[in-house]
């Protein structure tokens, strides 16, 4: 549980003290993050957990749920409600950080889509990547700039922006009768 006080300080200061803290951290991961001090860190401190390489999770799905818990946590420290909208806003570009389609459908099913983090048009492009076979699809998320407003840009993975115009949106309409 210090190590991650002391990771902070560390970070703040820049010293060379932070490849010990590495260390320590990596081979005591699962304990560093249910610790308190994890999930009281700053954003500009988790994300280095989150990019670290190699990894200190074991898998995409292990990232997301300590990334949910730790925006849980600063939703209650910020006295907001953790529903999706603000657990987005809190996480910012973190979600970018996860590598959703390395995700089995029933993982992304069953640990993801209940917090309602992504918007429809990200969901599609979800489940064109898990059901089209094509491994080569990229999942689109919402390029996050103001998180009060709603963008119709998305960013892919790999940099490039994807423009989806309002008028090609068509409203669902029943048959004729």
């Amino acid at each position: 549980d210090n190590v991650i006080e002391f990771f902070q300080q560390v970070c703040d200061f820049k010293t060379d003290l932070k490849d010990t803290c590495w260390k320590i951290i990596e081979q005591y991961r699962h304990k560093v993050a249910k610790s308190q001090s994890f999930l009281d860190m700053r954003y500009s401190q988790i994300i280095h957990f989150i990019e670290r390489e190699p990894s200190l999770f074991t898998n995409e799905l292990e990232k997301f749920k300590v990334c949910i818990k730790w925006a849980k946590r600063q939703c209650y420290l910020r006295k907001l409600i953790a529903d999706g909208t603000n657990i987005r806003r809190i996480l910012k570009t973190i979600l970018n950080k996860i590598d959703f389609k390395s995700m089995t459908v029933q993982d992304f099913t069953q640990n993801v889509l209940d917090y309602r983090l992504f918007s429809s048009e990200e969901l599609i492009s979800f489940w064109k990547h898990f059901f089209s076979g094509n491994t080569a699809n990229q999942i689109f998320l919402r390029k996050e700039e103001d998180p009060n407003q709603i963008s119709t840009q998305y960013q892919v993975k790999n940099s490039l922006e994807v423009s989806v115009p309002q008028d090609s949106v068509v409203p669902l309409t029943p048959p004729p009768s």
